[in-house]
């Protein structure tokens, strides 16, 4: 059954998810929102946004939860639901790369970084995604060693990434 606040818009819907101060009912409403398209109906381009809106969200709640692969799956859905210059394929992609990081899978954050050219995606990116990137290849290249730290400096120099 959805759940009892379920909004008929999608837009209503995602931001009252936001506005939920405790985690587990916004998770709930933003799962309504992704696992319900029927419910939205005649409403498919903007249920394709907040759908996207939503996975991202609920993803980023899973990364503060420690669910890092349930995250990894909602980021990948967008990542594989989108084009490659969509902001959308973008955040999903800077967000694979922060929760294997999270998860401790540094060579595969080293992987990503280069087949996503992240210098390019970074450019796309808000502040705190880019926190977030900055943290997340400081770990790979203290885990990893002095080449990768060496490459990741040369790589992104806007980053003023520090090794310690």
């Amino acid at each position: 059954a959805p759940p009892q606040n379920m909004k008929s818009i999608p837009s209503d819907q995602y931001y009252y998810a936001l506005n939920q101060e405790d985690e587990d009912k916004a998770e709930e409403a933003l799962r309504a929102l992704i696992n319900d398209p029927a419910h939205f109906q005649g409403q498919e381009s903007e249920y394709r946004k907040y759908l996207k809106l939503a996975q991202l969200r609920l993803a980023h709640l899973y990364l503060t939860k420690g669910l890092y692969e349930e995250a990894l799956l909602l980021f990948r859905d967008v990542k594989d639901s989108t084009e490659k210059n969509d902001v959308f394929n973008s955040q999903s992609r800077a967000g694979e790369i922060i929760a294997n990081s999270l998860k401790g899978d540094f060579e595969q954050v080293n992987r990503l970084q280069e087949i996503y050219d992240l210098p390019n995606l970074l450019k796309q990116l808000s502040s705190e995604e880019i926190d977030l990137i900055t943290t997340s290849l400081e770990k790979t290249g203290l885990a990893l060693n002095e080449k990768t730290r060496s490459i990741y400096k040369d790589r992104y120099p806007t980053l003023n990434l520090i090794f310690e």
